[in-house]
């Protein structure tokens, strides 16, 4: 059995949208028909980038290149609505058997480096032959359980993300950056 301990409620707005240029190859490599992924209309294809800064607009399109041996990868890629999408894999999940607990763990128990319960702030334990730790690296809870240390690369990023209330213009990523740093970039 599954048990998902997640204190946050479903669906919620998260970056992540896209997937990259590799991703409609692997999944047809998986036997996921990308025809069947993209009915839906929570999914799409997503065929440029484009670049806003400075007043000028930059499109990047994959060049036919990229589609040939040694890349390998699809010109296009995916864009899904990430908070529906979430929200259809959260009912597979449930229909499967799963067990969505809306609490927050706040106890990692131990025998050395071996992890044997988690204790939630309801008062739940849960005892597992395995644990999966997906809560991202800001929260890191049986890294900062097991007492690791964190090694930060690079430089810290920001992402910020706006819902449009109107249809985009295209399907592409749209990235503005004002005053690009080239250090950065």
């Amino acid at each position: 059995s599954v048990v998902c301990v997640d204190h946050r409620p479903w669906p919620r707005s998260a970056v992540g949208e896209s997937l990259e240029f590799s991703a409609p190859q692997l999944l047809e490599d998986l036997g996921v028909d990308i025809d069947e992924v993209t009915e839906p209309r929570h999914v799409f294809p997503k065929t440029s980038v484009r670049v806003t800064g400075g007043g000028d607009v930059v499109t990047i399109w994959p060049p036919r290149w990229f589609a040939r041996p040694p890349i390998w990868c699809s010109r296009r890629a995916l864009h899904a609505d990430r908070a529906e999408r979430d929200r259809r894999r959260m009912h597979v999940a449930i229909a499967a058997g799963v067990e969505m607990l809306p609490e927050r763990v706040t106890g990692v128990g131990h025998v050395r480096d071996k992890i044997t319960a988690l204790t939630t702030n309801e008062g739940s334990r849960l005892e597992a032959s395995w644990f999966v730790d997906a809560s991202g690296h800001t929260s890191r809870v049986l890294g900062r359980g097991l007492g690791l240390s964190q090694a930060r690369l690079g430089a810290p990023r920001a992402a910020q993300w706006a819902r449009f209330t109107k249809a985009p213009d295209g399907h592409a990523t749209r990235l503005y950056i004002p005053q690009p740093d080239a250090d950065e970039l």
